[in-house]
C-alpha cells in the first residue's frame, strides 16, 4: 500500500459492451487481442486475484493454450525421431 491506498495492477474500468452500454471491464494483458479493453464477462473468474478475474481474456487464453499444446506436441515428435534413429 502506497500512502494508505490499495494499489491494483489491473483495475476495473468502465467499457462499452456490444449493446453500447457502459459496464465494468478490464484491459486484457494477452498478446493476441492487442491489449483491448473488454467487459468482465469476457474474462475467466479467478477468486485469488484482487479484481476477481484473470488478467487475460478467454480468447487470448484459448489461443495461448492451443499454441502451447502445439509446441509440446512438436517437441514430443522430435524426441521420438531421436529415439527411433
Amino acid at each position: 500500500m502506497a500512502f494508505g491506498v490499495k494499489k491494483t495492477r489491473n483495475p476495473i474500468i468502465k467499457v462499452l459492451n456490444s449493446k453500447g452500454e457502459w459496464v465494468d471491464g478490464l484491459k486484457c494483458k494477452g498478446n493476441y487481442c492487442n491489449h483491448a479493453e473488454k467487459p468482465l464477462d469476457e474474462f475467466y473468474k479467478a477468486p485469488r486475484n484482487l479484481s476477481g478475474y484473470m488478467n487475460i481474456c478467454i480468447e487470448c487464453f484459448l489461443k495461448k493454450a492451443k499454441e502451447s499444446r502445439a509446441k509440446i506436441k512438436k517437441q514430443e515428435v522430435t524426441q521420438e525421431e531421436r529415439f527411433n534413429s
